[in-house]
């Protein structure tokens, strides 16, 4: 079948709506989840969903595993076992602090707008990774230079490209001067 505009934007409201059943459900889950462990000490639930399913594929989003990591580590007291940085469970309850996290909890619960998505607009800032803009500038210059369908351009005319995109003849220069004093001391 050939996608029409209809049919893409059927799919855009089912991802919407998935994403929306995703943070409503999160909302609650967090809200119960710490009410339970208070309760009962009892973590699984939140094990569960920072885990992986049956099928070896984690419950939640990376990013929504991300904060939910850090959501239930500020509130859980319980020992940590991490891999990679990703946390992946909960472990044994950390009886020195358990009161301490209590009252954090029964103060957390007790506003009824809290739930993770509240928690994470005051807590969580997550880090933007940096362009590559080397690497595709390099890659682009290799294709220009390579390119098999016959378009193809010069060495002169990717440096020409490059001084119009504004690296100044300084820096070219400059680059070429340190280019040989390292080269000098290569020798």
């Amino acid at each position: 079948m050939k996608p029409t505009f209809e049919s893409l934007m059927t799919r855009v409201a089912a991802i919407r709506a998935s994403e929306t059943i995703t943070k409503k459900e999160l909302s609650a889950l967090s809200r119960e989840a710490l009410s339970l462990m208070l309760e009962t000490e009892d973590i699984r639930p939140i094990n569960a969903v920072l885990g992986v399913a049956e099928d070896g594929k984690a419950i939640l989003s990376p990013v929504n595993r991300k904060v939910a990591g850090m959501f239930f580590s500020h509130f859980c007291a319980f020992t940590k076992a991490e891999d990679d940085g990703k946390l992946l469970q909960f472990g044994k309850k950390k009886a020195k602090i358990w009161d301490k996290k209590a009252a954090e909890i029964e103060e957390f619960l007790a506003e009824e707008r809290h739930d993770i998505w509240t928690w994470a607009d005051a807590n969580v800032e997550l880090e933007k990774k940096a362009p590559e803009y080397a690497g595709k500038i390099t890659k682009q210059i290799q294709k220009a230079l390579t390119d098999k369908d016959g378009y193809a351009i010069s060495q002169v005319d990717v440096l020409k490209a490059v001084l119009d995109g504004g690296v100044t003849v300084d820096a070219l220069f400059e680059l070429v001067n340190a280019l040989s004093e390292q080269k000098k001391e290569a020798a």
